[in-house]
């Protein structure tokens, strides 16, 4: 890993995704990219039949709010508890909404680490629509960092399996080579039923595929597959799930809607959405 993407709006949470983004980018000498996007400010036109169409910008206000940013991104980077992490400040001026900017940045980076506030839904600078796109498009796994007094830490892995979506070996293979304690979880539900004979030949197939001697395999009973794998995480007592995203889209999207999101909106631990 080489660049992780950390977007800030400076509040709370997403200081909390960027000390997450610390914690791996030591572990793997990778640099952090803090990317904070400044939004225009628009003055309201008195007359009725302007001269021109383009919109009247506050560019006093902007500038001011620029500079600002400026300071807080440096402030934040020069830090002394970063010491030791490369941290790169990099603001944006676009026009382009900041869902869209972050999905074109991940062609550029190895991960995207951004906040959550939980079951309670999206805050600040991460809506729920936003994630929801940043995780639908975006070119590299996101972490979504969850709204917690605890450090982030890596001890109990969860990952999430349905046999259908690839898994990357790449991923599976760092991951073993750390000490972290990792569990491959199946949900069983009433309208998906399968017996627990031909589920676990299939998860001592896609073991072999990804080069795995002993595999830690739960096959978990619930009535539906996001709650299922939230309620599963609890009891396991995980420090974070592992999904991988189908990028449903259009009709699919409308109609079966995204596991991988509902479980990122919902879960009160860290959520990672491999691509």
């Amino acid at each position: 890993m080489k660049k992780i993407l950390v977007p800030t709006d400076f509040s709370n949470l997403s200081l909390l995704a960027l000390d997450a983004a610390v914690e791996i980018a030591s572990q793997s000498n990778a640099e952090i990219l803090l990317f904070h996007s400044q939004a225009l400010h628009y003055l309201i036109s008195s007359d009725p039949f302007p001269v021109t169409m383009l919109p009247n910008v506050d560019l006093d206000l902007y500038k001011y709010e620029l500079d600002e940013a400026t300071k807080k991104l440096n402030n934040i980077a020069e830090a002394p508890i970063y010491n030791g992490v490369k941290i790169t400040p990099v603001l944006s001026d676009s026009y382009t909404p900041i869902e869209d900017v972050i999905a074109e940045k991940s062609f550029e980076v190895d991960l995207i680490v951004m906040g959550s506030a939980g079951a309670d839904g999206w805050k600040e600078l991460f809506s729920r629509s936003n994630a929801e796109s940043v995780i639908r498009n975006a070119h590299c796994p996101v972490l979504i960092v969850k709204e917690s007094d605890k450090k982030f830490k890596m001890k109990r892995v969860m990952i999430a399996v349905d046999f259908e979506t690839r898994i990357n070996p790449n991923f599976i293979t760092k991951l073993l080579n750390t000490k972290t304690k990792i569990t491959f979880v199946y949900i069983n539900t009433p309208d998906g039923f399968e017996d627990s004979h031909t589920t676990t030949s299939k998860m001592y197939k896609l073991a072999d595929e990804l080069g795995i001697k002993e595999v830690d395999f739960l096959i978990y009973n619930y009535y539906g597959i996001a709650k299922g794998i939230i309620a599963c995480a609890k009891d396991l007592k995980s420090d974070m799930i592992v999904l991988t995203t189908n990028s449903r889209k259009g009709l699919s999207l409308l109609f079966a809607g995204s596991v991988t999101e509902d479980v990122a909106n919902h879960s009160e631990i860290p959520v990672l959405a491999l691509v």
